[in-house]
């Protein structure tokens, strides 16, 4: 896959696993919130917890804000 830098902005960031400036409609941000929703998805004891005390809609929204929210603290890390 070839890949050039262009531009400026939030979309252009490089990739952690190839090294390559990446640009995409997902932003560095939406980049960190869906790995830590993996982490989330991937803790099978807090994911049974979550099912079985709310709907799937509650249990899903609950990690994306969750996740967004450890984004946000990644965001605000970087810019130390």
């Amino acid at each position: 896959m070839e890949t050039t830098c262009g531009g400026s902005g939030m979309n252009n960031f490089e990739c952690p696993r190839c090294g390559h400036c990446c640009q995409s409609e997902v932003s560095l941000r939406d980049y960190f919130a869906g790995k830590a929703m993996q982490i989330q998805m991937a803790n099978k004891k807090e994911m049974n917890f979550w099912a079985s005390e709310y709907s799937v809609e509650e249990m899903w929204g609950f990690c994306a804000r969750n996740a967004y929210d450890m984004a946000d603290a990644m965001m605000k890390a970087r810019e130390r």
